[in-house]
């Protein structure tokens, strides 16, 4: 990405984030009702850390590298673990992905 886009696709990122959040309420307040139903919004891929060079893709400097990929999918893994609770599906917490 060129450094002229990156502080306006923060922002659009930023941005979309906050109506996201707001539907998932939005929409759990309609759901009340129906309590087999139950929206998540979660922020586990979001909250990975792409600071080691090694999680991003050398080939274009924006995707994840297999490494990255790797710490995505454990993050996802372990964000599914209040839907999981919420269908009774209780998986050890400290279990990493299977292999």
């Amino acid at each position: 990405m060129k450094p002229v886009y990156h502080k306006t696709t923060i922002r659009v990122g930023l941005m979309m984030e906050t109506e996201i959040q707001a539907m998932v309420r939005n929409l759990n307040r309609e759901l009340k009702n129906y309590p087999n139903i139950r929206l998540q919004y979660s922020e586990a891929l979001k909250n990975v850390d792409f600071s080691r060079l090694e999680l991003i893709s050398s080939v274009d400097g924006w995707h994840p590298s297999v490494e990255g990929q790797k710490a995505l999918a454990e993050a996802a893994y372990t964000g599914l673990h209040p839907t999981l609770d919420f269908l009774g599906i209780n998986p050890p917490r400290k279990a990493s992905l299977p292999h």
